[in-house]
């Protein structure tokens, strides 16, 4: 008898544990998705000099082909750039880390209008490929071309459906 009362006890402990894991998920997941929302807002704001930037870029007549150098605002980090296949339609991201170069995280390519921007054309870089992580795959990049050889993209994050969430800007140089 006292087995089956401390069994008992154990499982209405074990279940509560469980709600209680899951109520802390579910309020980091609501302060996670109202965060995004206020960077979003922030980023694509008319008066954000990069949206400025943006909206006035354009889709060039010859699309990236071959390596571009990129950068995220000032941050340094191991993504050096994105090599381009033109004639694919497709690409790579590209690391540097200890002088070794590697690739990963393939993409498509495609023309289209902005998510946000929707009276702009965009050069959009989809990673929702099987090979890509699970997490990278709601992850869609927007480039235009805002001098030759140089683009300016947005990052945006699938997640809810209708409203990607801007993460940030970054450049792209031929290099």
């Amino acid at each position: 008898m006292k087995n089956k009362i401390l069994e008992i006890i154990l499982l209405i402990f074990a279940i509560f544990l469980v709600l209680a894991l899951a109520e802390i998920l579910l309020k980091g997941i609501f302060v996670l998705v109202i965060l995004l929302f206020l960077r979003t807002l922030y980023l694509q704001n008319k008066n954000n000099p990069n949206q400025k930037k943006f909206i006035a870029g354009i889709i060039p007549a010859v699309k990236p082909d071959a390596f571009y150098s990129g950068a995220v605002g000032n941050w340094k980090f191991s993504w050096i750039g994105k090599k381009f296949d033109a004639a694919a339609q497709s690409g790579m991201n590209v690391f540097e880390k200890n002088g070794t170069r590697t690739e990963a995280w393939p993409f498509t390519t495609s023309t289209g209008k902005g998510l946000y921007d929707k009276q702009l054309e965009v050069i959009k870089i989809d990673y929702h490929k099987p090979e890509n992580p699970i997490w990278l795959r709601p992850v869609l990049d927007e480039i235009v071309e805002v001098l030759p050889g140089e683009y300016l993209g947005k990052t945006l994050l699938r997640i809810i459906p209708g409203y990607p969430f801007l993460l940030t800007y970054f450049t792209l140089k031929k290099a």
